[in-house]
This record gives C-alpha cells, structure tokens and sequence, in this order.
C-alpha cells in the first residue's frame, strides 16, 4: 500500500484556524487527526451549522487527493471529522462500490452519472492501492 507522505489542512471557517497545517512523516494521519479532533472539541454544540475545511493528501508517488470537511460539534448528527473514514467512504461512493445509507438506489444512480469513468477508476484506485489507515486516528475528542 502506498502511504500518505503529508496532509495538510487549508482553508477553514473554523476560527480557531488561522492558518494552513501540514503534517508528514509516518504520522501524519494520526497528527492532522489530533489537530481536527482539537478542532472539533472547541465548537459549540448548539452551533447550528458547520465549518468547512479544506484538506490535501500528498501520497508517497506524489499523487495528491483534495476534499473537504464539514466540523461540527461531536455530538452531532453526521459529524464529518474523521479524516480516514471521510476519504474512504466518498471513494466507495464515488467509485461506485458503495450506495451510502441514506440514498436511494435511484439516488446513487443519479450521483453516478455525473462521476466519469476516469473519476471511478482515481476512486478505486485510491481504495485498492493507497493507506486509508483508520488505526492510525485517534477519535477521542475531549469536550
């Protein structure tokens, strides 16, 4: 498996973040992580909507993937923090091989028309190849 070289954290409207964060090493999961969880343990929780954050993965062969977060509190429903299992779960969707729970087949099927087959296959690619390490990532946040 190919593995991360070095994460970085952009743009993001959390206040807390001023400035982009590059993490690497072997690490750089479980540091770009621990500094999401410390983002995420700040924010209220009756804040009743999110802050976008932008982050990029700089694979070892130089291939690079590019998303983004929406944090919210951890008590919330559908909080978007963990960085391994967001990446993993928009490549099985978006490869195809997975139809999130809360769509319907007719649903899936109308996301995938605007995924091209060059974009399934960066997807699987990702999936089949690459270190999506969830062992790595410490989920625990403290509130």
């Amino acid at each position: 498996m190919i593995k991360a070289a070095s994460i970085t954290i952009g743009f993001s409207e959390h206040p807390d973040h001023q400035h982009p964060k590059s993490f690497s090493g072997e690490n750089c999961w479980a540091d770009a992580q621990s500094y999401l969880n410390s983002l995420v343990a700040a924010i209220p929780e009756d804040l009743l909507g999110y802050y976008k954050t932008d982050f990029s993965i700089q694979w070892e062969d130089d291939k690079e993937y590019e998303g983004r977060l929406d944090l919210k509190h951890p008590n919330s429903s559908n909080s978007d923090h963990h960085l391994p299992f967001h990446v993993r779960q928009f490549c099985l969707t978006h490869s195809g091989r997975h139809c999130p729970y809360w769509m319907s087949a007719d649903q899936y099927q109308q996301v995938l028309r605007y995924v091209s087959a060059e974009q399934r296959d960066y997807f699987a690619d990702l999936l089949d190849n690459y270190d999506l390490t969830f062992a790595a990532c410490p989920v625990t946040i403290a509130t």
